[in-house]
């Protein structure tokens, strides 16, 4: 959470590339699981500044954006994409975006 902070474009670029390659064919942890859900909350920080950061929680409130960029097997199992969505709804929540209301 301390690189959303004080985090630049280099942040949010490396946060979305974790959360859509970096875990590409692997079973994670519950332990990475964790981390892959804190740091899309993490992009709510992020998205008070970036675009990119916004958008792609933006797309994350839909549970088809999940299904086609989730690439990895969870402990979380059924649960997760809905333990992704919320993530999102919460990382918009972080943004402070007025527009952000919506979701």
């Amino acid at each position: 959470m301390t690189l959303a902070y004080i985090g630049n474009v280099e942040v949010v670029t490396n946060f979305m590339r974790l959360l859509t390659n970096n875990f590409k064919g692997k079973e994670i942890t519950l332990e990475e699981e964790t981390t892959y859900l804190e740091t899309i909350e993490a992009l709510g920080l992020l998205a008070s500044r970036y675009e990119a950061a916004y958008d792609f929680l933006k797309k994350g409130v839909t549970h088809a954006f999940w299904q086609t960029n989730t690439f990895f097997s969870s402990p979380g199992g059924y649960e997760l994409p809905g333990q992704l969505i919320a993530a999102s709804i919460r990382g918009l929540g972080y943004s402070g975006r007025p527009e952000a209301l919506g979701f």
